[in-house]
């Protein structure tokens, strides 16, 4: 199939109802092309087909890094460097599918997992545009949910914790999502200045697109810290 119509297809079965059997769908095409192709729709900034995409490339690229690991890993580095100023890009939906990388891909989570932990510190690649360190602050709950404590020992609650006196209710709501999945007690205190906050916000879990309050979703991370 050429890349353009397989580029198509991929947008067309991300848009529908069956999205959730992308990886069967795609199965026998070459996983270079298919990760290229959702790399481009990643970078849309339509919410919910930016998780789609990026929750098909960390399956897609976590099947490839067990065929061949070296493809795998010169596709990581591609994604690093587009969230890299001198890319040139914009970088939209990059943590979002590296998240999803580390969450299905230990080994890819062990190499690479340094870049998306260091664009919350200040003394390293810290990203300052709002809408970049709400997918960090996403891409880290997601790996968080596979690998807490390694996360834990990596100290990113303090620049999770950081990330909820933003002024942006998008970006809280990230940050507090993933400190319920981090279980860091540290949060707790934070965390609960969130409580009577009824804005209404939007996350990503369990595979669709939800809207809540973010006190009800800084509950939800409570209990989860606290169970």
């Amino acid at each position: 199939m050429r890349k353009t119509q397989l580029k198509k297809e991929i947008y067309r079965e991300l848009s529908s109802k069956n999205w959730g059997q992308f990886p069967v769908l795609f199965k026998d095409q070459p996983p270079k092309a298919v990760l290229s192709c959702l790399c481009g729709i990643i970078r849309r900034r339509d919410l919910e087909l930016r998780h789609r995409a990026a929750r098909s490339f960390g399956l897609v690229i976590a099947e490839l890094a067990r065929r061949d690991l070296a493809e795998a890993r010169e596709i990581m580095r591609r994604l690093v460097w587009s969230l890299n100023e001198e890319s040139g890009g914009i970088g939209w939906g990059t943590s979002e599918a590296m998240g999803e990388a580390f969450f299905s891909s230990p080994v890819l989570a062990d190499e690479f997992g340094k870049f998306l932990i260091s664009y919350l510190d200040r003394t390293h690649n810290y990203l300052e545009f709002t809408l970049l360190r709400q997918g960090v602050a996403w891409g880290l709950g997601r790996w968080a949910q596979r690998d807490p404590s390694h996360l834990k020992e990596k100290g990113i609650s303090t620049g999770l914790c950081e990330l909820l006196t933003s002024s942006d209710p998008q970006l809280k709501a990230a940050a507090a999502w993933a400190l319920g999945w981090l279980g860091d007690k540290k949060a707790i205190n934070p965390l609960s200045g969130l409580l009577a906050d009824s804005t209404r916000v939007l996350i990503w879990e369990q595979d669709r697109l939800e809207e809540k309050s973010l006190s009800s979703l800084t509950q939800n991370a409570l209990d989860r810290i606290n169970s």
